[in-house]
């Protein structure tokens, strides 16, 4: 082979090297941008989960300060679900 042949394929060699470094580049990209996306997502939808774990406990606390400003003694927290039979079953007035 002559020098003006190896000379041919060491450019065409690099031009696909560089071609494949390129595209390399060019996936990595989009695939930082997907990550990022979805890590973006996954904020917003830890801040949500947080959020629907609170509700209950905001719940039971906004029912505890309606009996305590309306004079109801509170002897015993136990749940919503107890709070809810005493609303509609108890004559008297502790929970």
């Amino acid at each position: 082979m002559d020098n003006v042949g190896l000379s041919s394929l060491k450019d065409s060699s690099f031009c696909l090297v560089f071609q494949q470094l390129r595209h390399n580049q060019q996936q990595i990209s989009v695939l930082q941008n997907e990550v990022d996306t979805l890590r973006s997502d996954n904020v917003k939808l830890y801040e949500k989960i947080k959020f629907l774990q609170s509700y209950p406990t905001k719940v039971y606390q906004l029912l505890r300060n309606f009996f305590v400003l309306n004079g109801i003694k509170c002897e015993k927290w136990y749940g919503l679900k107890q709070i809810k039979a005493h609303l509609y079953t108890s004559s008297g007035n502790t929970v």
